[in-house]
């Protein structure tokens, strides 16, 4: 190796080496400053019962007792997913909490049957997760209840953490890319929010970028083009969306798991607590699993065309 390769091999050892003191830096005083979780959720709840959403009329509609999960058939695969969705049964018992599981062909007979308008959009679209994305939302707006990934355990039964009188979304600790993400939502009934949701859904159902057409980045859009702020009410990630460390994007191009495991811990991600700990107000924990790209090849062109 001559001189000037060493220097440089030299230097580029140098930056990396301060850029990670930088980010130990960083990290150390995000845990300062991070909130205790326990009292944000108090703070939260306490918000919520405060200020009701804003043009809620009297007795309109809240929140109903329903589970909405998803997969490809009624039979769920052994594993996490069987273990995570069992869980759900658990802690949100039947007869008190009915449990619906979206497939690929009761979702389809959802929106063929109660929104027809939206089917030739639906059956266009060129990934099935873009069809899972939006079925979710259809079947919040016409039953209301709670949606949940079938990658995201719960660890406790939050029901009373969520508002009865508008939509509430997870927040995304991937700042970078979102506010929200669609893995855990609640909603009642017919809520005007997805009127909104819809009208952004059916302008950009000719893009195959998942994020921005039927994923994350549109519901920001969403919130974006809501009349009031109140109309939705985003779930601390402190509470309910820690970064899983070694697990986020475990099925996803090898791309994308190096982009995921190194913005999780820089300024460009929230940090929103140790995702181990079970004692501290950790309602649930979304495990990234992104099983959706499974497919997609471990290409970069791949990955940045798609996102």
């Amino acid at each position: 190796v001559g001189p000037r390769c060493a220097h440089l091999l030299e230097l580029a050892v140098g930056v990396l080496v301060a850029l990670a003191l930088l980010d130990a830096v960083y990290l150390a005083g995000a845990a300062m400053l991070r909130p205790d979780p326990c009292e944000l959720a108090r703070r939260v709840s306490a918000d919520l019962r405060a200020h009701p959403r804003s043009g809620a009329k009297q007795g309109a509609a809240s929140l109903p007792k329903i589970v909405h999960q998803q997969w490809k058939s009624d039979v769920i695969p052994e594993g996490d997913f069987k273990a995570y969705h069992a869980r759900w049964k658990q802690l949100y018992p039947e007869p008190e909490f009915n449990h619906m599981l979206w497939t690929d062909e009761s979702g389809r007979d959802l929106i063929a049957r109660d929104f027809p308008w939206f089917l030739e959009a639906y059956d266009g679209y060129a990934m099935n997760i873009q069809r899972a994305d939006a079925v979710r939302y259809f079947a919040l707006y016409r039953y209301g209840g709670l949606y949940a990934d079938l990658d995201y355990e719960p660890f406790v039964n939050f029901w009373e953490e969520l508002p009865q009188d508008r939509v509430s979304l997870i927040e995304s600790p991937y700042k970078a890319n979102e506010m929200v993400q669609n893995s855990l939502m609640s909603s009642p009934p017919h809520d005007p929010f997805w009127n909104v949701t819809f009208r952004l859904l059916y302008e950009r159902r000719k893009s195959h970028k998942v994020l921005s057409s039927t994923g994350p980045s549109l519901m920001d859009a969403a919130i974006n083009a809501a009349p009031d702020g109140s109309w939705v009410h985003m779930l601390p990630c402190e509470n309910f969306h820690r970064i899983p460390l070694g697990e986020a994007g475990a099925n996803a191009p090898y791309i994308s798991r190096v982009a995921r495991a190194f913005l999780a811990y820089t300024p460009l991600s929230k940090s929103c607590g140790d995702w181990t700990r079970r004692d501290d107000c950790q309602f649930g924990l979304h495990h990234n699993s992104v099983s959706y790209m499974s497919n997609m090849g471990n290409g970069l062109f791949t990955f940045l065309t798609n996102f």
